[in-house]
């Protein structure tokens, strides 16, 4: 028998199938061009996709990207194949064995969004450290721009500039060049230089990546040698959070799974 679709559906999946290829975006001639439709029909299509955030553009003539609601709909497919589950599991072990506040992070669009956050359980805490208006300073921001592609990075960084959020360009970019040369980054949070932070990448196994798992500590008893010990846990469980969120169902088969 066969399926009849929807056009208008059709060309619309069409558009974020596309957009899913490709992490800088595209434009909106790329995209007519692709669907072999005059701009204006493929503007009202993106129209309506950004009305429910399935697309995003940063700013007028930018390049349209995949937006929130398409990591949304992939969570809940995880959560419901019990994978996003067994990440937070994992986190959990982690957070309970140093009791510090534990963040792991994706960005989508312009914005830092928290996957999985875990708040500290000692009685001298790091909890709520972070501004989210200032994500750029915080450590998995830092990871999470260090390792991105290089044309991602730099429309973020002129956004982040446009808005007088970086003094020195140059400085950070070198900020970040040092960040991903080491695969992590200690700094202070924005909210408080008595509190830092410390963050790692979660790498698939082609070695890229698009999370980062971080931690806030007091500044009291952030000491070298613990310092030293949370970074290992941190590269230990981004190690367990790739093999189980990249290669594999919590039940143990091959099937690969992509990123939220």
């Amino acid at each position: 028998m066969t399926t009849k679709s929807i056009q208008a559906l059709d060309r619309a999946v069409v558009i974020l199938n596309a957009l899913a290829e490709q992490p800088n975006g595209l434009s909106l001639t790329q995209l007519a061009r692709i669907l072999k439709l005059t701009p204006q029909t493929v503007q009202s299509l993106l129209r309506t996709l950004q009305i429910h955030d399935f697309v995003y553009q940063a700013r007028r003539a930018a390049n349209y990207q995949l937006g929130p609601a398409c990591l949304r709909l992939g969570q809940l497919w995880l959560s419901h194949h019990g994978i996003e589950a067994a990440a937070e599991e994992i986190i959990r072990e982690l957070a309970a064995q140093t009791g510090e506040y534990t963040l792991l992070a994706t960005m989508v669009g312009n914005r830092l969004h928290p996957l999985v956050e875990i708040r500290a359980s000692q009685p001298l805490a790091a909890n709520n450290p972070w501004s989210m208006d200032q994500w750029h300073q915080m450590a998995t921001g830092q990871v999470l721009l260090a390792e991105m592609e290089e044309d991602s990075r730099q429309r973020l960084l002129d956004e982040l500039e446009g808005d007088g959020l970086i003094e020195d360009r140059e400085a950070f970019l070198r900020q970040l060049q040092a960040i991903r040369r080491r695969g992590e980054v200690v700094c202070p949070t924005t909210r408080s230089e008595h509190i830092s932070a410390l963050a790692v990448p979660v790498r698939d196994p082609g070695g890229h990546h698009t999370l980062a798992l971080g931690m806030a500590v007091p500044a009291a008893r952030f000491t070298p040698p613990y310092q030293k010990q949370l970074l290992e846990l941190l590269h230990q469980t981004a190690r367990r959070l790739a093999q189980r969120w990249y290669r594999g169902t919590p039940s143990g088969n091959n099937q690969q799974v992509g990123t939220p």
